[in-house]
């Protein structure tokens, strides 16, 4: 029987190529990099950067995995948020991860993945489309849990019905973020009402 080696836990950092804007510094986005992988190094993990060019390769290629070959892929549109992709990630040392961020005041990468069986055959731009799609909807959770919150101490009974109905599409876990962002303008549309009162 073989010994099966461990796998190194790497970190795949995407950054936006962005144009040049006066108001901020050249080097800003090296800063910015430089930061991300002192994080990764910092708990011993291999770092590696991606690149817009990277995006309409396959994740399994972009990570090295064996089997993978890079594809001769017409340009991509470019992705315009930050991106950490992990690979050989136990779940007690993704938390190590995320907890060296805030060690460190680091700003977080708001969206991460990990690479998957699933997810390997697909391009980064795939991924990251569907990273900002549920980045998108768990916004929504978030904002429309915030309302319900703030909306318990409201008195009013067209409130509390709204917060039953929100409450209700919450459990329900919609597929898309309609929903949600529907019952988020209905609480915000009661709350502005008052305050214009």
């Amino acid at each position: 029987m073989k010994a099966r080696l461990p796998v190194q836990e790497a970190v795949y950092f995407y950054q936006p190529e962005k144009p040049e804007q006066p108001e901020q510094p050249q080097n800003k986005a090296a800063q910015r990099l430089e930061e991300v992988r002192g994080v990764a190094v910092g708990v011993g993990a291999a770092f590696h950067s991606l690149s817009q060019p990277d995006l309409g390769q396959t994740v399994g290629f972009c990570v090295g995995l064996p089997g993978f070959e890079k594809q001769e892929t017409p340009p991509v549109e470019p992705f315009d948020q930050e991106v950490l992709l992990l690979k050989g990630f136990s779940q007690q040392r993704l938390n190590r991860l995320l907890a060296a961020f805030r060690e460190e005041g680091v700003t977080p990468v708001a969206m991460k993945a990990v690479v998957t069986d699933l997810n390997r055959r697909w391009t980064l731009k795939q991924l990251f489309g569907e990273l900002a799609r549920e980045h998108h909807y768990m916004q929504q959770v978030t904002r429309l849990k915030a309302l319900i919150r703030q909306g318990q101490t409201d008195g009013r009974e067209e409130v509390k019905s709204q917060i039953s109905c929100a409450q209700a599409v919450l459990a329900s876990r919609p597929e898309q973020p309609e929903p949600l962002i529907e019952q988020i303008r209905l609480l915000e549309g009661l709350f502005n009402r008052e305050q214009s009162q």
